[in-house]
């Protein structure tokens, strides 16, 4: 599929690739994104650590508007997208292997990668991963997107924003309700409808205040196998999905993605079952060295018996690391498990570059079920670069669970943009605050409603990409 834009006015058509047969889609003035991205610092890259090895980009910088926005796959990638995602985002000039290269293509046989060219240079691109993520306790698909990057002949030209838009249009085309990325400034996605969600908690202990553990009489018993176990990584994964409509904002990789996690085999995999052989538990960490630190990626019980199954096995490393780092959801409180714990909390990962994820609604129509409080209200909502989610919607609690449908006439309570919403879905953000933030105008009444309906909730991501 090829998607391109008129540089005079308003539609993408959406071409097939075989057939050269086309539907227009309004698709929103972007004649002004060029002065927004000047205002904006340089579309260096945006989302994503799946950018791959350097490539060779150099030549003379395009000239013209003669922009076309295509789907591209298999090896085409690694001269492509991988080159301006390595540029982007890796050390450079880089060396890596083709060979290494092809190698990961199958992984990313499930991504949608978009190319921005100018004439026959490549300039910009962005991905979508297909996932799963649970939002009030409903499972919808969503589009994790990622290496969305510029390259330096392409930058402040507003090409990022074109081929994110592209992007939306195809993760819609996909059944994609909502997306996520992590940010290299959010302020950049906010502008598109992207709102930021709640961080993840970083906790470091030292482990000798586990020592209770070992003594601990906890009904159960744990696995300890390397993350290539097949059986093993089933199991890991048949647990997350388990308990995904239970964990607010949890994503899922579709499985050749996911595969990679477990062919790389740079973590252990531990799992806690109950004295039934049931799965209760799971926990993926790596040893960074004699007296270093023991660092948990995932830690997951659906039970308490589960939860200190998983800490003891930890407190068997009281000897052998100085520190464990555990990264947890910001609902979840380590330091409150054990006394003694003396837990240093951060919201952030202290290395180079780990942002607080945004999430974004990509179908209004397609967030009906989720759980919600009481209430109904009818909003105006604004969303430039996903016009089908434009107009007026009845949002309605029945049964306890959103019904979602155009407004038949009815006058709005309120005006929202996209972001505004995803802000509700996504954290139940306060409406008093979005005149502030530029989301909306409710009036009392309708901030009322909308708190009703989307109260608080803390959002983990988990999923890295």
């Amino acid at each position: 599929m090829t998607f391109r834009r008129d540089t005079e006015g308003t539609v993408v058509r959406v071409l097939d690739s075989a057939t050269g047969a086309g539907r227009e889609r309004l698709q929103g003035d972007e004649r002004g994104m060029g002065e927004d991205a000047a205002r904006a610092t340089a579309e260096s890259g945006a989302t994503g650590r799946n950018g791959s090895a350097d490539g060779r980009l150099g030549g003379e910088a395009p000239t013209g508007e003669d922009v076309r926005i295509r789907a591209v796959a298999g090896e085409e990638l690694i001269d492509t997208v991988f080159a301006i995602g390595g540029y982007a985002f890796d050390a450079s000039p880089a060396t890596a292997d083709r060979a290494e290269r092809l190698r990961d293509l199958p992984y990313r046989a499930e991504h949608r990668f978009l190319l921005l060219e100018a004439g026959d240079v490549p300039l910009a691109t962005a991905a979508a991963i297909p996932m799963t993520q649970s939002l009030r306790g409903t499972v919808l698909p969503m589009g994790g997107v990622a290496g969305v990057a510029t390259h330096p002949h392409g930058r402040r030209s507003g090409y990022a924003r074109r081929v994110l838009a592209a992007l939306l249009v195809d993760m819609r085309d996909q059944g994609q309700v909502v997306s996520s990325l992590y940010p290299f400034r959010e302020s950049f996605y906010g502008r598109l409808g992207w709102a930021g969600l709640t961080p993840a908690r970083v906790v470091r202990f030292g482990p000798a205040a586990l020592a209770p553990l070992l003594r601990a009489d906890l009904p159960g018993e744990v696995a300890w196998l390397p993350i290539g176990d097949a059986a093993g990584f089933a199991a890991y994964r048949a647990f997350l999905e388990e308990i995904q409509p239970t964990r607010h904002g949890l994503a899922i990789r579709p499985p050749t993605s996911a595969s990679q996690l477990r062919d790389q085999g740079k973590v252990w995999l531990v799992l806690a079952r109950d004295p039934g052989g049931r799965v209760v538990g799971a926990m993926t960490y790596a040893v960074e060295g004699y007296a270093g630190q023991l660092r948990v990626d995932a830690f997951f019980a659906s039970t308490s018996a589960g939860r200190y199954l998983l800490l003891g096995w930890l407190a068997r490393h009281i000897d052998q690391v100085a520190a464990v780092a555990m990264t947890v959801g910001p609902d979840v409180f380590p330091e409150t498990w054990l006394s003694d714990l003396e837990a240093t909390v951060h919201s952030r990962e202290p290395r180079a570059w780990h942002p607080t994820p945004m999430g974004r609604v990509v179908q209004v129509a397609g967030i009906g079920g989720l759980a919600v409080g009481p209430g109904r209200v009818v909003v105006d909502v604004d969303d430039p670069q996903a016009p089908w989610n434009a107009g007026a919607w009845v949002l309605a609690s029945e049964g306890g669970r959103l019904v979602v449908t155009p407004a038949a006439g009815e006058r709005p309570d309120c005006r929202l943009t996209i972001g505004g919403l995803s802000a509700l879905v996504f954290t139940g953000a306060d409406p008093a605050d979005f005149p502030v933030r530029g989301w909306g105008d409710p009036n009392p009444a309708a901030q009322a409603a909308l708190r009703a309906l989307f109260p608080p909730a803390l959002t983990y991501l988990h999923e890295d990409f």
